[in-house]
């Protein structure tokens, strides 16, 4: 039988102390895609459900924010086309890499088709 293929978790909590503009955010805890499953849209998915279901709990709330590994380059082409931008280096944020902290504003990504 199939299992678990990802998960995603999140929360609505305060935005990032570098942006003053952004009171506060959802923010992806961690996401992950089963490996033989990657390339299936799954992560894509759920990153499309943060957003609209916390955009019902949370109208109001501007973007959502994502920490990833520099290193990272398909999780970062992903959150790339999803219109996610890059906008600070974490250093040392993981014990053998940086992070790239990365924010999406809602409406672009609600408008693309599934």
């Amino acid at each position: 039988g199939i299992g678990v293929v990802g998960y995603c978790a999140w929360e609505h909590s305060r935005g990032p102390s570098y942006c003053s503009s952004v009171s506060d955010a959802l923010n992806v805890l961690s996401i992950a895609v089963e490996v033989g499953v990657r390339g299936c849209r799954i992560g894509e998915f759920m990153l499309r459900q943060v957003a609209e279901v916390g955009l019902l709990r949370f109208p109001d709330v501007p973007c959502v924010l994502l920490k990833v590994r520099e290193d990272n380059l398909p999780a970062q082409s992903l959150y790339a086309r999803l219109g996610f931008r890059r906008v600070a280096v974490v250093h040392e944020y993981y014990d053998d890499c940086d992070a790239w902290d990365m924010m999406l504003q809602l409406g672009p990504m609600l408008r693309r088709p599934l």
